[in-house]
């Protein structure tokens, strides 16, 4: 479909990348990853690439930093390539300040697979036929997840398995860090953390996380108050634990 294409995904969160970056082969784009702003701009220095997709929320080099590094770095050969700017929201304001900043574009986690074309479509002037997605089973408790993890990996069981693990890996250790945060009110931290669970959530499709992560967030961003960002917490560690009560069965069906 893009087989003639190459792209960059620029993310810190490996799930984020992993994801992204198969939903791109899956259109039989070629995709390198970079895993920080340094690394980023490394990629963008020596090779040419069709389209970026580029986090805004990162360590040390921001996305802003790195389309920074794009746009005026006289050493960049990717000074015209448009560049896409993946977030877990964006206000309307934030989103003319991406658009200010010199993104074309910006795709909320997340990404669903016809966002993901029309973006594509719209900014390198080709089309696509819509790919087939996968009959998935009915839903459920354990099904819903089942299903969420298996569209986002385009029917990939054992990619959807990696993800799993590591999801189950990740989130306790999260969900720890961000009362650690909350508890010692530093608000920055809860947010990074959030921000994180958020994204991952997102581009797994686990909607009670995602939406329960989102709402934290934007609580820590607006400094409410303690009653609602401890509501908001405890709604989140609801959801997490929820997930978490089914990986056992989880595990066996991707296994199967």
């Amino acid at each position: 479909m893009f087989r003639h294409k190459n792209f960059l995904v620029i993310d810190d969160h490996e799930i984020n990348r992993i994801l992204l970056k198969t939903q791109l082969s899956q259109l039989s784009a070629q995709v390198a990853e970079a895993e920080d702003g340094t690394k980023a701009v490394e990629h963008i220095r020596t090779q040419h690439f069709d389209m970026i997709f580029l986090d805004l929320r990162m360590p040390g080099m921001t996305g802003f930093d790195v389309m920074q590094a794009i746009r005026h770095d006289v050493l960049v050969v990717n000074r015209d390539t448009p560049v896409i700017a993946v977030t877990a929201h964006a206000l309307p304001q934030q989103r003319t300040e991406i658009l200010k900043a010199g993104f074309r574009d910006c795709l909320i986690k997340p990404i669903l697979e016809d966002q993901l074309l029309s973006v594509i479509e719209t900014w390198l002037g080709v089309s696509a036929d819509r790919p087939r997605r996968p009959t998935l089973p009915a839903l459920d408790s354990v099904d819903f997840y089942l299903k969420a993890l298996v569209e986002k990996t385009g029917g990939n069981w054992a990619l959807a398995r990696m993800l799993m693990v590591k999801l189950v890996q990740e989130l306790p250790e999260q969900l720890a860090d961000v009362e650690k945060a909350l508890d010692s009110d530093d608000y920055h931290q809860a947010r990074e953390i959030t921000h994180r669970i958020n994204g991952s959530a997102s581009f797994c499709g686990l909607v009670g996380i995602r939406n329960a992560a989102g709402e934290l967030e934007s609580a820590l961003i607006k400094s409410s108050s303690n009653d609602i960002l401890c509501h908001c917490f405890r709604v989140m560690g609801y959801e997490i634990r929820a997930f978490l009560s089914k990986k056992t069965d989880l595990v066996a069906a991707l296994d199967n």
